[in-house]
């Protein structure tokens, strides 16, 4: 007990400036100014309703870690209300950088998939633009334009900049 004591007491002597100056900080409701602040760019809208038409649900995933710059394998799944004929689901991905607010195209594909089935599932794989913080999104184009949840790839989406 007489340690801990005396320890406290040593940390006071010692930072009891710091200590009254950031009580009285708090105290005042004053915020200081960073040095350095994440600048965040909200992903922006989805580029198409998350289900439309025969589209139930469109959604991405990285079949394994993907990195800005390189090549990305990623599964897209389309959930559709089944037909009783073939029904031809084509999608594309749209890439956002999330610091840069630069959009890209990246060819999808297509496949027919049978009568009364309620679901496409793809595995494609392409190259990622570079950049520290990236959204991609899967958006089918045929039979109905429809969007999933961005998946992100790359650091924690945030983007350093001096304040």
């Amino acid at each position: 007990m007489a340690v801990l004591v005396t320890v406290l007491l040593a940390e006071y002597g010692f930072l009891h400036e710091r200590i009254a100056a950031d009580a009285a900080e708090l105290l005042a409701g004053q915020r200081r100014a960073p040095q350095a602040e994440a600048a965040v760019r909200p992903v922006a809208a989805p580029p198409a309703p998350a289900s439309a038409g025969d589209v139930m649900v469109v959604q991405a995933r990285a079949l394994s870690p993907c990195s800005p710059g390189a090549s990305c394998a990623v599964r897209v799944y389309v959930g559709l209300v089944p037909r009783p004929s073939p029904v031809l689901v084509r999608w594309d991905m749209r890439i956002e950088d999330l610091c840069s607010g630069v959009k890209t195209a990246v060819a999808g594909g297509s496949v027919t998939v049978p009568p009364r089935a309620d679901r496409a599932d793809v595995v494609g794989r392409f190259v990622l633009p570079t950049g520290s913080a990236l959204a991609v999104t899967a958006v089918t184009t045929a039979p109905a334009v429809a969007a999933g949840a961005p998946m992100r790839v790359g650091a924690p989406p945030s983007c350093s900049r001096v304040g």
